[in-house]
């Protein structure tokens, strides 16, 4: 069964043919991520942040290992936020993420920060998001992955109909979406049983990696009336 015949099984749907998505996957640099809805199912209880779950944690460092072994290189890997997330501080922090833009309701300010200082062509990115705040980012990057979220058929008919979006995950995020669609890049543009083989007799390429990935600072960029501020880790709540 192919990459492609696989996803589609668990109910993924591809609105780019998969070889054109596979093309531009190819070219991508920067893994981009929501958190809200997206690594859970968005429930909060008064200030407090939305979890993340192990699986998709793990999808995330096979997806950052894939393309190690292809580039001899790290991705850009970043968290962008609507809200103050503590779990996604912890994730970013724990796993060496590049960036956490948070408090951006307008998100494509953070890809603007992301290309002035990072470097970062939107052509080379790749974005998991799930609703309406997302939007505005999605149009500008080069692959969407949206997570699925059976509430909302209009707003998925709206994604499809603007274009918005190249691949619908079969699984919501409290179902490890994140894991479905690092699964489904790593398949597609890179080779999965080397990467999964590396990791499992923890080989020497795997610990370059870690190497490298370890010396990676999560910087953390809060919106604050329109301008961008860095701040600490220590200062977050």
């Amino acid at each position: 069964m192919t990459v492609e015949e696989q996803f589609k099984q668990i109910g993924g749907e591809f609105l780019l043919p998969f070889n054109i998505f596979r093309e531009r996957l190819k070219k991508v640099k920067v893994f981009l991520f929501d958190w809200d809805c997206v690594f859970n199912d968005g429930i909060k209880s008064g200030a407090g942040g939305s979890p993340f779950s192990e699986a998709d944690s793990m999808g995330i460092n096979l997806l950052r290992f894939g393309y190690y072994l292809t580039h001899s290189k790290l991705p850009h890997t970043g968290i962008i936020t609507g809200e103050n997330n503590g779990p996604a501080f912890y994730l970013a922090k724990r796993e060496h993420f590049d960036t956490v833009h948070f408090k951006f309701k307008h998100k494509v300010d953070a890809l603007e920060h992301l290309a002035k200082h990072y470097n970062v062509s939107a052509e080379e990115v790749a974005f998991v998001f799930d609703d309406v705040l997302d939007v505005a980012l999605a149009k500008e990057v080069a692959l969407r992955l949206m997570v699925r979220r059976d509430s909302s058929p209009l707003f998925e008919e709206y994604t499809r109909s603007k274009g918005i979006c190249d691949y619908i995950a079969g699984n919501a995020g409290k179902d490890h979406a994140v894991r479905e669609v690092c699964e489904l890049m790593i398949g597609a543009a890179y080779d999965y049983d080397k990467v999964v083989d590396s990791r499992v007799a923890f080989a020497e390429d795997y610990q370059s990696y870690l190497s490298e990935r370890s010396e990676v600072k999560t910087s953390f960029f809060k919106n604050e009336g329109g301008d961008v501020v860095e701040l600490p880790f220590e200062s977050l709540s």
